[in-house]
């Protein structure tokens, strides 16, 4: 049985401790980087805070579930979950119409 932060470890092995955005809308070249602590998930305005962003649902088991989760420093973090829910605003809105 997978448990539900297996995909946030496998992430978080993946990301090498460091941001792994790569968004050219939040103005860092290439990856952004940003060192990050573990124990500092969440936790404002700590160094090296971060998040976890997954792209599916949270229904998605094992690998493919870690594949579709990015750990993100807690500003970038942010700005994601902004575009994200702006995204689902203006396609609720299309679809009203």
């Amino acid at each position: 049985m997978v448990s539900f932060d297996e995909p946030v470890e496998n992430a978080w092995v993946r990301s090498h401790a460091m941001c792994e955005c790569r968004r050219v809308s939040h103005r860092h070249l290439g990856r952004c980087s940003q060192v990050l602590v573990w124990e500092h998930r969440g936790q404002e305005p700590r160094r090296g805070a971060w998040e976890a962003h997954h792209n599916s649902t949270r229904t998605t088991a094992g690998w493919e579930a870690s594949k579709q989760c990015e750990i993100l420093c807690l500003e970038c973090y942010r700005q994601t979950a902004k575009a994200t829910t702006r995204a689902m605003s203006d396609n609720r809105q299309a679809a009203a119409m």
